[in-house]
């Protein structure tokens, strides 16, 4: 997929960082965004700078973890733009401190949010990218 103008590109983790700067670089070559995130505050701010492109942006906010809210999401995406042409599964969280600090329901958010959003977005965006 060489030709990135008007194809329907979805972001997960498009609040920030790396998120961000992939918004930012799709809306550039003319792609249709759609935004996911947990945090609408930042997530607003992220599509007026691409709408400020000239790019079409929606934003959704879900948790990846959470597979009821992509497929929410999905359905979103595919009401207001027919079809879905890349998903690029950025989301990911983090904690700053050691292994044996780590309290096991930080652990739970890595792999809800790291694996389980990554396997979440492949299995509900899957049948849309095909198509």
């Amino acid at each position: 997929m060489r030709e990135l103008r008007d194809r329907v590109v979805v972001i997960t983790g498009a609040a920030g960082g790396i998120g961000r700067a992939l918004a930012l670089a799709f809306a550039r070559r003319g792609s249709v965004l759609a935004l996911v995130d947990l945090d609408l505050e930042r997530l607003e701010s992220v599509r007026e700078a691409v709408t400020a492109l000239g790019a079409r942006a929606s934003i959704h906010a879900a948790n990846v973890g959470d597979r009821e809210a992509l497929e929410r999401v999905r359905d979103e995406v595919l009401a207001e733009q027919g079809r879905v042409d890349l998903l690029i599964n950025n989301a990911g969280v983090t904690i700053y401190a050691l292994f044996e600090d780590t309290k096991p329901a930080e652990i739970e958010k890595i792999v809800a949010v790291n694996f389980m959003g990554v396997v979440n977005g492949c299995q509900v965006f899957l049948p849309s990218l095909r198509s």
